[in-house]
Protein backbone atom coordinates (compact mmCIF):
# COMPACT_ATOMS: atom_id res chain seq x y z
CA UNK A 1 0.00 0.00 0.00
CA UNK A 2 2.75 2.53 1.16
CA UNK A 3 4.81 1.81 -1.50
CA UNK A 4 2.06 3.07 -4.43
CA UNK A 5 1.34 5.65 -2.53
CA UNK A 6 4.86 6.85 -2.61
CA UNK A 7 4.89 6.40 -6.02
CA UNK A 8 1.27 8.17 -6.73
CA UNK A 9 2.37 11.30 -4.64
CA UNK A 10 5.69 11.39 -6.03
CA UNK A 11 7.28 13.88 -7.82
CA UNK A 12 7.74 13.77 -11.92
CA UNK A 13 11.25 13.11 -12.76
CA UNK A 14 12.35 16.11 -15.17
CA UNK A 15 12.87 15.15 -18.48
CA UNK A 16 16.76 14.99 -20.12
CA UNK A 17 16.84 17.63 -22.74
CA UNK A 18 12.68 17.46 -23.82
CA UNK A 19 13.03 14.33 -23.87
CA UNK A 20 8.88 12.85 -23.64
CA UNK A 21 7.84 11.63 -20.04
CA UNK A 22 7.29 8.10 -19.58
CA UNK A 23 3.02 8.48 -20.63
CA UNK A 24 3.78 10.27 -24.03
CA UNK A 25 6.23 7.22 -24.60
CA UNK A 26 3.48 4.82 -23.64
CA UNK A 27 0.94 6.74 -26.06
CA UNK A 28 3.39 6.31 -28.97
CA UNK A 29 3.83 2.94 -28.18
CA UNK A 30 0.01 2.14 -28.34
CA UNK A 31 0.15 4.42 -31.67
CA UNK A 32 2.44 2.18 -33.36
CA UNK A 33 0.16 -0.98 -32.49
CA UNK A 34 -2.78 0.66 -33.74
CA UNK A 35 -1.41 1.38 -37.09
CA UNK A 36 0.14 -2.05 -37.17
CA UNK A 37 -3.65 -2.99 -36.55
CA UNK A 38 -4.41 -0.99 -39.54
CA UNK A 39 -1.96 -2.19 -41.96
CA UNK A 40 -3.00 -6.34 -41.20
CA UNK A 41 -6.42 -4.39 -41.96
CA UNK A 42 -5.29 -3.27 -45.32
CA UNK A 43 -3.61 -6.25 -46.26
CA UNK A 44 -6.82 -8.07 -45.57
CA UNK A 45 -9.01 -5.78 -47.37
CA UNK A 46 -7.03 -6.55 -50.80
CA UNK A 47 -8.72 -9.76 -51.92
CA UNK A 48 -11.49 -7.71 -51.57
CA UNK A 49 -10.20 -4.57 -53.66
CA UNK A 50 -8.57 -6.57 -56.64
CA UNK A 51 -11.52 -6.90 -58.34
CA UNK A 52 -11.96 -3.58 -58.41
CA UNK A 53 -8.35 -1.99 -58.83
CA UNK A 54 -6.07 -2.34 -61.99
CA UNK A 55 -2.55 -4.18 -61.70
CA UNK A 56 -1.05 -0.80 -61.82
CA UNK A 57 -3.16 0.91 -58.68
CA UNK A 58 -2.92 -3.01 -57.05
CA UNK A 59 0.99 -2.80 -56.89
CA UNK A 60 0.97 0.67 -55.93
CA UNK A 61 -1.36 0.19 -52.74
CA UNK A 62 1.01 -2.92 -51.81
CA UNK A 63 3.85 -0.57 -52.07
CA UNK A 64 2.11 1.67 -50.01
CA UNK A 65 1.45 -0.71 -47.82
CA UNK A 66 5.22 -2.06 -47.18
CA UNK A 67 6.01 1.63 -46.78
CA UNK A 68 3.67 1.97 -43.95
CA UNK A 69 4.78 -1.06 -43.08
CA UNK A 70 8.69 -0.16 -43.00
CA UNK A 71 7.81 3.19 -41.73
CA UNK A 72 6.60 1.95 -38.86
CA UNK A 73 8.98 -0.41 -37.79
CA UNK A 74 11.38 2.42 -37.85
CA UNK A 75 9.25 4.20 -35.60
CA UNK A 76 9.45 1.22 -32.91
CA UNK A 77 12.98 0.01 -33.10
CA UNK A 78 14.72 3.35 -34.11
CA UNK A 79 12.69 6.46 -33.35
CA UNK A 80 11.02 5.36 -30.06
CA UNK A 81 13.87 3.97 -28.07
CA UNK A 82 16.44 6.67 -29.58
CA UNK A 83 14.88 9.78 -30.36
CA UNK A 84 11.65 9.96 -28.74
CA UNK A 85 11.10 13.16 -29.23
CA UNK A 86 11.32 13.85 -32.78
CA UNK A 87 7.95 11.69 -32.49
CA UNK A 88 5.96 14.67 -30.40
CA UNK A 89 7.80 18.03 -31.76
CA UNK A 90 6.50 18.75 -35.19
CA UNK A 91 3.86 16.38 -35.44
CA UNK A 92 6.43 13.87 -37.39
CA UNK A 93 4.36 10.91 -36.76
CA UNK A 94 0.73 12.19 -37.60
CA UNK A 95 2.12 13.65 -40.98
CA UNK A 96 3.43 10.62 -42.10
CA UNK A 97 0.00 8.60 -41.23
CA UNK A 98 -1.79 11.49 -43.44
CA UNK A 99 0.87 11.21 -46.58
CA UNK A 100 0.13 6.86 -46.21
CA UNK A 101 -3.77 7.53 -45.91
CA UNK A 102 -4.00 9.93 -48.88
CA UNK A 103 -1.99 7.82 -51.05
CA UNK A 104 -4.01 4.61 -50.33
CA UNK A 105 -7.04 6.80 -50.85
CA UNK A 106 -5.47 8.02 -54.03
CA UNK A 107 -5.22 4.64 -55.38
CA UNK A 108 -8.01 3.27 -54.66
CA UNK A 109 -10.91 4.93 -55.85
CA UNK A 110 -10.48 8.80 -54.42
CA UNK A 111 -14.05 10.05 -53.68
CA UNK A 112 -15.34 6.68 -53.46
CA UNK A 113 -11.92 4.83 -51.24
CA UNK A 114 -12.97 2.50 -48.36
CA UNK A 115 -9.87 4.06 -47.09
CA UNK A 116 -11.01 7.27 -46.38
CA UNK A 117 -12.42 5.93 -42.95
CA UNK A 118 -8.21 5.81 -41.83
CA UNK A 119 -8.82 9.31 -41.79
CA UNK A 120 -10.83 9.44 -38.66
CA UNK A 121 -8.30 7.47 -37.06
CA UNK A 122 -5.55 9.81 -37.85
CA UNK A 123 -7.41 12.44 -36.44
CA UNK A 124 -8.71 10.74 -33.60
CA UNK A 125 -4.91 9.69 -32.55
CA UNK A 126 -3.80 13.31 -33.30
CA UNK A 127 -6.57 15.28 -30.82
CA UNK A 128 -5.27 12.73 -28.05
CA UNK A 129 -1.77 12.55 -28.19
CA UNK A 130 -1.36 16.49 -29.32
CA UNK A 131 -4.44 18.15 -28.28
CA UNK A 132 -7.26 20.40 -30.28
CA UNK A 133 -4.88 22.84 -32.14
CA UNK A 134 -3.17 20.42 -33.81
CA UNK A 135 -6.49 18.01 -34.19
CA UNK A 136 -7.61 21.06 -36.52
CA UNK A 137 -4.04 21.63 -37.89
CA UNK A 138 -4.65 17.53 -39.39
CA UNK A 139 -8.41 18.34 -40.11
CA UNK A 140 -7.20 21.23 -42.57
CA UNK A 141 -3.96 19.11 -44.11
CA UNK A 142 -6.56 15.99 -44.11
CA UNK A 143 -9.15 18.33 -45.94
CA UNK A 144 -6.73 19.84 -48.58
CA UNK A 145 -5.15 16.38 -49.37
CA UNK A 146 -8.32 14.76 -49.75
CA UNK A 147 -9.87 17.40 -51.95
CA UNK A 148 -6.36 17.44 -53.95
CA UNK A 149 -6.96 13.64 -54.14
CA UNK A 150 -10.37 13.83 -55.47
CA UNK A 151 -9.87 16.76 -57.96
CA UNK A 152 -7.07 15.37 -59.30
CA UNK A 153 -8.94 11.60 -59.46
CA UNK A 154 -11.35 13.70 -61.88
CA UNK A 155 -8.97 15.53 -63.83
CA UNK A 156 -7.21 12.57 -65.12
CA UNK A 157 -10.41 10.69 -65.64
CA UNK A 158 -11.65 13.59 -67.93
CA UNK A 159 -14.74 14.38 -65.66
CA UNK A 160 -16.06 17.08 -63.76
CA UNK A 161 -16.90 17.21 -60.04
CA UNK A 162 -20.61 17.24 -59.84
CA UNK A 163 -22.56 19.53 -57.05
CA UNK A 164 -23.24 16.03 -55.39
CA UNK A 165 -19.35 15.02 -55.56
CA UNK A 166 -18.82 18.39 -53.57
CA UNK A 167 -21.23 17.89 -51.12
CA UNK A 168 -20.31 14.26 -50.48
CA UNK A 169 -16.76 15.77 -50.45
CA UNK A 170 -17.47 18.66 -47.64
CA UNK A 171 -19.92 15.91 -45.55
CA UNK A 172 -17.09 13.71 -45.25
CA UNK A 173 -14.16 16.57 -44.45
CA UNK A 174 -16.47 18.32 -42.12
CA UNK A 175 -17.36 14.73 -40.26
CA UNK A 176 -13.70 14.48 -40.26
CA UNK A 177 -13.67 17.88 -38.87
CA UNK A 178 -15.99 17.64 -36.34
CA UNK A 179 -14.44 14.51 -34.98
CA UNK A 180 -11.26 15.80 -34.67
CA UNK A 181 -12.21 19.13 -32.90
CA UNK A 182 -14.28 17.38 -30.22
CA UNK A 183 -11.73 14.76 -29.66
CA UNK A 184 -9.45 17.59 -29.23
CA UNK A 185 -11.52 19.58 -26.96
CA UNK A 186 -12.14 16.36 -24.53
CA UNK A 187 -8.28 15.63 -24.81
CA UNK A 188 -7.23 19.10 -23.76
CA UNK A 189 -9.95 19.44 -21.22
CA UNK A 190 -8.32 16.08 -19.79
CA UNK A 191 -4.75 17.25 -20.35
CA UNK A 192 -5.30 20.47 -18.01
CA UNK A 193 -7.22 18.27 -15.57
CA UNK A 194 -3.98 16.19 -15.72
CA UNK A 195 -1.73 19.20 -15.24
CA UNK A 196 -3.45 20.31 -12.61
CA UNK A 197 -3.40 16.99 -10.79
CA UNK A 198 0.06 16.63 -11.50
CA UNK A 199 1.04 20.08 -10.02
CA UNK A 200 -1.28 19.58 -6.87
CA UNK A 201 0.73 16.22 -6.32
CA UNK A 202 3.55 18.04 -6.83
CA UNK A 203 3.09 20.45 -4.41
CA UNK A 204 1.38 18.19 -1.94
CA UNK A 205 4.86 16.32 -2.16
CA UNK A 206 7.10 19.28 -1.92
CA UNK A 207 5.14 20.50 1.64
CA UNK A 208 4.53 16.00 2.41
CA UNK A 209 8.69 16.38 2.20
CA UNK A 210 9.42 19.87 4.13
CA UNK A 211 6.98 18.07 7.40
CA UNK A 212 8.73 15.26 6.69
CA UNK A 213 12.11 17.11 7.64
CA UNK A 214 10.52 18.89 10.27
CA UNK A 215 8.85 15.93 11.58
CA UNK A 216 13.16 14.35 11.90
CA UNK A 217 14.73 16.86 13.61
CA UNK A 218 15.52 14.88 16.80
CA UNK A 219 12.66 16.20 18.76
CA UNK A 220 11.16 14.25 22.00
CA UNK A 221 8.31 11.90 21.58
CA UNK A 222 5.55 14.94 22.64
CA UNK A 223 7.12 17.64 20.89
CA UNK A 224 6.74 15.41 17.69
CA UNK A 225 2.95 14.46 18.30
CA UNK A 226 2.63 18.32 19.10
CA UNK A 227 4.54 19.29 15.36
CA UNK A 228 2.70 16.28 13.79
CA UNK A 229 -0.78 17.82 14.90
CA UNK A 230 0.72 21.71 14.05
CA UNK A 231 1.62 20.62 10.69
CA UNK A 232 -1.25 18.23 9.79
CA UNK A 233 -4.08 20.56 9.72
CA UNK A 234 -2.26 22.71 7.97
CA UNK A 235 -0.97 19.98 5.05
CA UNK A 236 -4.09 18.74 4.78
CA UNK A 237 -6.22 21.79 4.44
CA UNK A 238 -8.42 20.80 7.34
CA UNK A 239 -10.34 22.76 10.13
CA UNK A 240 -9.54 20.34 12.96
CA UNK A 241 -6.61 17.72 13.27
CA UNK A 242 -6.70 15.79 16.31
CA UNK A 243 -4.40 13.26 17.37
CA UNK A 244 -4.83 10.59 20.74
CA UNK A 245 -1.71 9.16 21.52
CA UNK A 246 -1.49 5.88 23.12
CA UNK A 247 2.02 6.98 24.80
CA UNK A 248 4.76 3.68 24.38
CA UNK A 249 6.14 2.50 27.73
CA UNK A 250 8.69 3.96 29.08
CA UNK A 251 12.12 2.15 30.19
CA UNK A 252 11.53 1.12 33.70
CA UNK A 253 7.82 1.20 33.55
CA UNK A 254 5.70 -1.80 35.06
CA UNK A 255 4.62 -3.63 32.16
CA UNK A 256 1.07 -4.33 33.65
CA UNK A 257 0.76 -0.03 33.82
CA UNK A 258 -1.69 0.76 31.04
CA UNK A 259 -0.47 3.22 28.98
CA UNK A 260 -1.27 6.80 29.27
CA UNK A 261 -3.00 8.97 26.45
CA UNK A 262 -2.78 12.12 25.32
CA UNK A 263 -4.50 14.28 23.16
CA UNK A 264 -2.55 17.05 21.10
CA UNK A 265 -5.18 19.46 19.05
CA UNK A 266 -4.60 21.91 16.16
CA UNK A 267 -7.43 23.82 15.19
CA UNK A 268 -9.28 27.21 13.52
CA UNK A 269 -9.46 29.97 15.85
CA UNK A 270 -13.17 30.01 15.98
CA UNK A 271 -13.00 26.06 17.00
CA UNK A 272 -10.22 26.83 19.43
CA UNK A 273 -12.90 29.74 20.95
CA UNK A 274 -15.45 27.03 21.47
CA UNK A 275 -13.57 24.73 23.00
CA UNK A 276 -11.69 27.39 25.11
CA UNK A 277 -12.38 25.13 28.31
CA UNK A 278 -10.72 21.75 27.05
CA UNK A 279 -8.04 20.48 29.40
CA UNK A 280 -6.02 18.54 26.44
CA UNK A 281 -3.71 17.31 29.47
CA UNK A 282 -7.17 15.02 30.16
CA UNK A 283 -9.16 15.13 27.34
CA UNK A 284 -9.87 12.16 25.48
CA UNK A 285 -11.91 11.13 22.27
CA UNK A 286 -14.50 8.19 22.60
CA UNK A 287 -13.85 6.26 19.36
CA UNK A 288 -14.99 3.24 17.23
CA UNK A 289 -12.52 -0.26 17.85
CA UNK A 290 -9.92 0.43 15.88
CA UNK A 291 -9.93 -2.50 12.95
CA UNK A 292 -6.16 -2.97 12.25
CA UNK A 293 -6.17 -1.99 9.10
CA UNK A 294 -4.18 1.07 7.64
CA UNK A 295 -7.62 2.74 6.06
CA UNK A 296 -9.65 6.06 5.81
CA UNK A 297 -12.97 5.60 7.45
CA UNK A 298 -15.59 8.43 7.88
CA UNK A 299 -16.60 8.01 11.87
CA UNK A 300 -19.97 9.55 13.85
CA UNK A 301 -18.92 13.26 14.77
CA UNK A 302 -21.21 11.83 17.67
CA UNK A 303 -18.39 9.53 18.39
CA UNK A 304 -15.84 11.90 18.66
CA UNK A 305 -16.43 13.33 22.21
CA UNK A 306 -13.77 14.66 24.48
CA UNK A 307 -14.78 13.47 28.09
CA UNK A 308 -17.16 15.46 29.64
CA UNK A 309 -17.09 18.29 27.41
CA UNK A 310 -18.92 19.93 24.49
CA UNK A 311 -18.84 17.57 21.18
CA UNK A 312 -17.15 18.61 18.41
CA UNK A 313 -19.38 20.08 15.49
CA UNK A 314 -20.35 18.16 12.96
CA UNK A 315 -19.13 17.96 9.50
CA UNK A 316 -16.83 15.85 7.91
CA UNK A 317 -14.50 13.63 10.04
CA UNK A 318 -11.71 10.86 8.89
CA UNK A 319 -10.13 8.63 11.28
CA UNK A 320 -6.67 7.28 10.13
CA UNK A 321 -4.75 4.89 12.45
CA UNK A 322 -0.70 5.56 13.28
CA UNK A 323 1.60 2.56 13.93
CA UNK A 324 4.48 2.51 16.10
CA UNK A 325 5.78 -0.95 14.31
CA UNK A 326 2.53 -3.39 14.44
CA UNK A 327 0.90 -1.75 17.27
CA UNK A 328 -1.50 1.12 16.35
CA UNK A 329 -0.23 4.01 18.51
CA UNK A 330 -2.69 6.71 17.92
CA UNK A 331 -5.74 8.19 15.98
CA UNK A 332 -5.68 11.04 13.81
CA UNK A 333 -9.24 12.50 13.33
CA UNK A 334 -8.74 14.75 10.52
CA UNK A 335 -11.82 17.24 10.13
CA UNK A 336 -13.58 19.35 8.23
CA UNK A 337 -16.44 21.80 8.49
CA UNK A 338 -19.34 22.68 6.26
CA UNK A 339 -17.59 20.16 3.60
CA UNK A 340 -20.42 18.55 1.61
CA UNK A 341 -18.18 16.45 -1.04
CA UNK A 342 -16.32 13.18 -0.03
CA UNK A 343 -12.48 13.24 -0.39
CA UNK A 344 -10.25 13.04 -3.54
CA UNK A 345 -8.05 10.01 -4.07
CA UNK A 346 -5.25 12.25 -4.27
CA UNK A 347 -6.23 13.81 -0.68
CA UNK A 348 -6.72 10.54 0.88
CA UNK A 349 -3.68 9.27 -0.58
CA UNK A 350 -1.98 12.45 1.23
CA UNK A 351 -3.62 11.32 4.41
CA UNK A 352 -2.44 7.87 4.43
CA UNK A 353 1.34 8.94 3.67
CA UNK A 354 1.26 11.65 5.98
CA UNK A 355 0.19 9.28 8.75
CA UNK A 356 2.61 7.01 7.71
CA UNK A 357 5.73 9.32 7.85
CA UNK A 358 4.17 10.28 10.97
CA UNK A 359 4.49 7.44 12.70
CA UNK A 360 7.73 6.91 11.40
CA UNK A 361 8.71 9.93 12.74
CA UNK A 362 7.17 9.42 16.35
CA UNK A 363 9.28 6.07 16.08
CA UNK A 364 12.39 7.59 16.05
CA UNK A 365 11.69 10.48 18.43
CA UNK A 366 10.67 7.43 20.77
CA UNK A 367 13.89 6.04 20.00
CA UNK A 368 15.74 8.63 20.65
CA UNK A 369 14.02 9.39 24.08
CA UNK A 370 14.40 5.93 24.98
CA UNK A 371 18.46 6.38 24.42
CA UNK A 372 18.57 9.28 26.41
CA UNK A 373 17.16 7.91 29.12
CA UNK A 374 19.13 4.63 28.97
CA UNK A 375 22.09 6.98 29.19
CA UNK A 376 21.16 8.35 32.28
CA UNK A 377 18.76 5.15 34.05
CA UNK A 378 20.09 2.53 36.14
CA UNK A 379 19.33 -0.51 34.58
CA UNK A 380 17.54 -2.03 37.70
CA UNK A 381 15.87 0.26 39.68
CA UNK A 382 14.68 2.63 36.26
CA UNK A 383 15.57 5.43 38.63
CA UNK A 384 17.86 8.13 36.84
CA UNK A 385 21.41 7.02 37.39
CA UNK A 386 24.74 8.56 38.81
CA UNK A 387 25.22 10.54 35.65
CA UNK A 388 22.19 11.92 35.52
CA UNK A 389 22.31 13.02 39.54
CA UNK A 390 25.24 15.23 38.80
CA UNK A 391 24.00 16.94 35.55
CA UNK A 392 20.01 17.46 37.93
CA UNK A 393 22.13 18.40 41.24
CA UNK A 394 24.04 21.39 39.45
CA UNK A 395 20.98 22.63 38.00
CA UNK A 396 19.18 22.77 41.37
CA UNK A 397 21.94 24.21 43.24
CA UNK A 398 22.04 27.00 40.52
CA UNK A 399 17.91 27.70 41.13
CA UNK A 400 18.79 27.85 44.31
CA UNK A 401 21.57 30.13 44.51
CA UNK A 402 19.62 32.65 42.33
CA UNK A 403 16.51 32.58 43.98
CA UNK A 404 18.79 32.36 48.15
CA UNK A 405 16.41 29.54 48.79
CA UNK A 406 17.30 26.32 50.88
CA UNK A 407 18.35 22.64 49.14
CA UNK A 408 18.56 19.32 50.82
CA UNK A 409 20.80 16.55 49.72
CA UNK A 410 19.65 13.14 51.48
CA UNK A 411 22.52 10.15 51.25
CA UNK A 412 19.91 7.07 51.47
CA UNK A 413 22.09 3.48 52.23
CA UNK A 414 20.13 0.04 52.75
CA UNK A 415 21.07 -1.31 55.97
CA UNK A 416 23.26 -4.61 56.19
CA UNK A 417 22.29 -5.02 52.18
CA UNK A 418 25.91 -6.69 51.04
CA UNK A 419 25.05 -9.46 53.84
CA UNK A 420 21.65 -9.97 52.18
CA UNK A 421 22.99 -10.05 48.71
CA UNK A 422 25.72 -12.58 49.53
CA UNK A 423 23.20 -14.91 51.38
CA UNK A 424 19.87 -14.72 48.54
CA UNK A 425 21.79 -14.33 45.30
CA UNK A 426 22.31 -11.04 43.10
CA UNK A 427 18.60 -11.56 41.79
CA UNK A 428 17.04 -11.38 45.49
CA UNK A 429 19.26 -8.06 45.52
CA UNK A 430 17.63 -6.97 42.67
CA UNK A 431 14.34 -7.31 44.05
CA UNK A 432 15.22 -5.45 47.20
CA UNK A 433 16.63 -2.62 44.81
CA UNK A 434 13.51 -2.03 43.07
CA UNK A 435 11.47 -2.07 46.13
CA UNK A 436 13.85 0.19 47.82
CA UNK A 437 13.35 2.35 44.58
CA UNK A 438 9.82 2.47 44.38
CA UNK A 439 9.39 2.95 48.37
CA UNK A 440 11.38 5.94 48.51
CA UNK A 441 10.10 7.37 44.66
CA UNK A 442 6.83 7.43 46.89
CA UNK A 443 7.63 9.85 49.60
CA UNK A 444 9.16 12.24 46.61
CA UNK A 445 7.24 15.65 45.41
CA UNK A 446 6.72 16.20 41.90
CA UNK A 447 9.80 18.82 42.00
CA UNK A 448 12.13 16.41 44.18
CA UNK A 449 14.80 13.84 42.52
CA UNK A 450 15.85 10.81 43.66
CA UNK A 451 18.63 8.99 41.78
CA UNK A 452 20.70 5.49 42.59
CA UNK A 453 23.98 7.06 43.59
CA UNK A 454 25.64 3.70 43.76
CA UNK A 455 25.17 -0.38 45.09
CA UNK A 456 23.21 -0.39 47.57
CA UNK A 457 23.18 3.47 47.90
CA UNK A 458 20.31 6.29 46.77
CA UNK A 459 20.42 9.87 46.79
CA UNK A 460 17.52 12.64 46.86
CA UNK A 461 17.38 16.02 45.72
CA UNK A 462 14.75 18.12 47.98
CA UNK A 463 14.69 21.98 46.36
CA UNK A 464 13.07 24.20 48.96
CA UNK A 465 13.51 21.90 52.07
CA UNK A 466 15.00 23.89 54.40
CA UNK A 467 16.72 22.51 58.15
CA UNK A 468 13.24 22.39 59.72
CA UNK A 469 11.76 20.23 57.31
CA UNK A 470 14.66 18.01 56.42
CA UNK A 471 14.50 16.24 59.52
CA UNK A 472 10.97 14.92 58.92
CA UNK A 473 11.46 13.98 55.45
CA UNK A 474 14.16 11.90 56.02
CA UNK A 475 12.30 10.19 58.94
CA UNK A 476 8.94 9.45 56.59
CA UNK A 477 11.84 7.89 54.05
CA UNK A 478 13.01 5.64 56.98
CA UNK A 479 9.58 4.72 58.19
CA UNK A 480 7.89 3.94 54.63
CA UNK A 481 11.17 1.52 53.94
CA UNK A 482 10.59 -0.20 57.38
CA UNK A 483 6.79 -1.54 56.15
CA UNK A 484 8.56 -3.26 53.27
CA UNK A 485 9.62 -7.03 53.96
CA UNK A 486 11.23 -8.72 51.96
CA UNK A 487 10.70 -12.55 51.16
CA UNK A 488 13.44 -14.36 49.79
CA UNK A 489 13.62 -18.46 48.84
CA UNK A 490 14.70 -19.29 52.52
CA UNK A 491 12.79 -17.17 54.97
CA UNK A 492 11.08 -13.72 55.21
CA UNK A 493 13.91 -11.13 55.95
CA UNK A 494 14.01 -8.67 58.29
CA UNK A 495 12.48 -5.12 57.00
CA UNK A 496 14.03 -3.60 54.64
CA UNK A 497 15.56 -0.77 56.56
CA UNK A 498 18.02 2.56 55.57
CA UNK A 499 20.38 5.26 57.48
CA UNK A 500 19.58 8.77 56.01
CA UNK A 501 22.25 11.12 56.05
CA UNK A 502 21.03 14.66 54.98
CA UNK A 503 22.75 18.33 54.17
CA UNK A 504 21.02 21.59 53.61
CA UNK A 505 22.48 24.47 51.47
CA UNK A 506 23.49 27.30 52.35
CA UNK A 507 23.53 26.06 56.55
CA UNK A 508 25.88 23.45 56.48
CA UNK A 509 27.76 23.60 52.87
CA UNK A 510 29.07 26.81 51.04
CA UNK A 511 29.21 24.47 47.81
CA UNK A 512 27.72 21.36 46.12
CA UNK A 513 30.99 19.09 46.64
CA UNK A 514 30.59 20.34 50.52
CA UNK A 515 27.00 19.56 50.61
CA UNK A 516 27.42 16.04 49.16
CA UNK A 517 30.26 15.48 51.53
CA UNK A 518 28.37 16.50 54.66
CA UNK A 519 25.04 14.68 53.92
CA UNK A 520 27.68 11.51 53.11
CA UNK A 521 29.10 11.82 56.11
CA UNK A 522 26.10 12.35 58.25
CA UNK A 523 24.49 8.97 56.43
CA UNK A 524 27.40 7.30 58.08
CA UNK A 525 27.02 8.77 61.39
CA UNK A 526 23.24 7.43 61.08
CA UNK A 527 24.31 3.64 60.52
CA UNK A 528 27.09 3.89 63.45
CA UNK A 529 24.06 5.06 65.81
CA UNK A 530 22.27 1.73 65.03
CA UNK A 531 21.09 1.80 61.31
CA UNK A 532 17.40 2.11 60.44
CA UNK A 533 17.25 5.82 61.82
CA UNK A 534 18.82 9.61 60.87
CA UNK A 535 21.32 12.07 61.17
CA UNK A 536 21.62 15.73 59.65
CA UNK A 537 25.03 17.55 59.13
CA UNK A 538 23.82 19.88 61.49
CA UNK A 539 24.62 17.44 63.88
CA UNK A 540 28.11 17.39 63.60
CA UNK A 541 30.55 20.24 64.89
CA UNK A 542 32.08 22.11 62.27
CA UNK A 543 33.25 22.03 58.25
CA UNK A 544 36.73 21.50 59.21
CA UNK A 545 36.46 19.07 61.81
CA UNK A 546 34.19 17.16 59.43
CA UNK A 547 37.05 17.56 56.54
CA UNK A 548 39.63 15.81 58.95
CA UNK A 549 37.99 13.19 59.94
CA UNK A 550 36.95 12.48 56.09
CA UNK A 551 40.50 12.86 55.43
CA UNK A 552 41.71 10.94 57.94
CA UNK A 553 39.46 8.15 57.56
CA UNK A 554 40.32 8.10 53.23
CA UNK A 555 44.17 8.10 54.28
CA UNK A 556 43.68 5.08 56.22
CA UNK A 557 41.49 3.71 53.63
CA UNK A 558 44.39 4.06 51.19
CA UNK A 559 46.70 2.70 53.51
CA UNK A 560 45.17 -0.58 54.29
CA UNK A 561 46.18 0.56 57.94
CA UNK A 562 43.71 -0.66 60.89
CA UNK A 563 42.05 1.55 63.34
CA UNK A 564 43.38 1.64 66.90
CA UNK A 565 43.50 3.59 69.63
CA UNK A 566 46.77 5.71 68.99
CA UNK A 567 44.89 6.57 65.33
CA UNK A 568 41.63 7.38 67.52
CA UNK A 569 43.28 9.77 70.08
CA UNK A 570 45.14 11.85 67.50
CA UNK A 571 42.34 12.37 65.86
CA UNK A 572 40.16 13.03 68.90
CA UNK A 573 42.87 15.62 70.03
CA UNK A 574 42.95 17.47 66.50
CA UNK A 575 39.19 17.49 66.83
CA UNK A 576 38.67 18.33 70.53
CA UNK A 577 35.35 17.65 71.95
CA UNK A 578 33.26 16.72 68.88
CA UNK A 579 32.54 12.97 70.62
CA UNK A 580 33.90 10.95 72.91
CA UNK A 581 36.65 8.37 72.02
CA UNK A 582 34.04 4.98 71.71
CA UNK A 583 32.19 7.12 69.70
CA UNK A 584 34.55 8.50 67.35
CA UNK A 585 36.38 4.60 67.05
CA UNK A 586 32.93 3.19 65.79
CA UNK A 587 32.64 5.99 63.18
CA UNK A 588 35.94 5.04 61.91
CA UNK A 589 34.83 1.29 62.25
CA UNK A 590 31.78 1.81 60.52
CA UNK A 591 33.33 3.65 57.92
CA UNK A 592 35.99 0.45 57.08
CA UNK A 593 33.59 -2.11 57.29
CA UNK A 594 32.88 -3.49 54.60
CA UNK A 595 29.21 -5.15 55.73
CA UNK A 596 27.99 -1.60 56.73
Amino acid sequence: MSSSINLKLGARKPSEAGRPDASAIEMERRIIWIRWLAILVSLGALPFLASSLNRQSLVTLLALIGLGAIYNLTLLVVLLPRKPEWLTAGYISAIGDVLLVTGGVAVTGGLESPFFLAYFVVTVTTAVRFGGLAAIVAVLTIALSYTAVVYYGNTVQGTALTLNDLTNLAMRTGFVALTGIFVGFVGDRARRAERALQEELERAHASLSEVTVELNRDLEFEQTCQLTADKGRSLLSADAFLMQVQMPPLIGQDEATPPASMLYVDWTPELKAQHAGVDLTTARLALTPATGEQVIAVADPNLLLPNEHKPLPAGMWFRIPVFHGARAIADMIVGFMGREQPLRQTEMELMLTFAERAGIAMRNAHALDQAQKLSVTDSVTGLPNHRYFHTRFDEEMEKTKDTGGSITVMMIDLDRFKVYNDSFGHAAGDVALKAAARTISSTMRREDTVTRYGGEEFVAILPGVDLQTAPIRAQEICDTLSKVFMYNPKTIFAPLTASVGWATYPVDARNRDELLNRADLAMYMAKKRGRNCICGACELESVAALDSVLSEVVAQLASADTVGPGMVATLEKRLGQIANSSHLEELAEGMLSPNS
